[in-house]
């Protein structure tokens, strides 16, 4: 019997639906919520907030999530709000306090967020676009959803 090793490669089939799934949001005059299920183990979940529904102002996230320049940011327990605008990432975030955490849950790798409306401050404009994304630059995977303030 002779001695063969042999290296097996395994690569896992791509989650069903996508690395990001069951995205919804909602929108009222006091409080907004996201929620989205993370299928792969990203370290960074972020939602991506355009609160004042315009592209041009706040993180332009062009090309990559059409339509979306975010105000507002959202990663793992923290709210950042865009001090610029423009898609120059440096010095772009300025943490938003708030007690306590956004994060309301992160059970069964399904995230919930929740802040006041009153962060937004003139900036709500009554409809978002939003940008949910896992992962750093080099391997993040996103989903989108537009909300209407109900």
């Amino acid at each position: 019997m002779s001695a063969h090793t042999a290296q097996v490669s395994l690569t896992p089939p791509p989650p069903v639906g996508g690395p990001i799934v069951n995205v919804s949001a909602t929108l009222t005059a006091v409080q907004a919520e996201y929620k989205a299920t993370y299928q792969l183990p990203f370290s960074t979940h972020r939602v991506f907030i355009d609160a004042d529904n315009n592209p041009n102002t706040g993180y332009v996230t062009g090309p990559v999530w059409p339509g979306v320049g975010a105000d507002f940011m959202l990663e793992n327990g923290f709210l950042y709000r865009a001090i610029k605008n423009g898609a120059d990432w440096t010095g772009m975030w300025q943490t938003v306090s708030l007690t306590p955490s956004p994060l309301v849950s992160s059970t069964n790798d399904q995230f919930v967020w929740r802040i006041p409306t009153s962060v937004f401050g003139a900036l709500n404009g009554g409809t978002q676009k939003l940008a949910f994304q896992g992962g750093e630059p080099s391997t993040w995977a996103a989903a989108y959803v537009t909300i209407v303030q109900q």
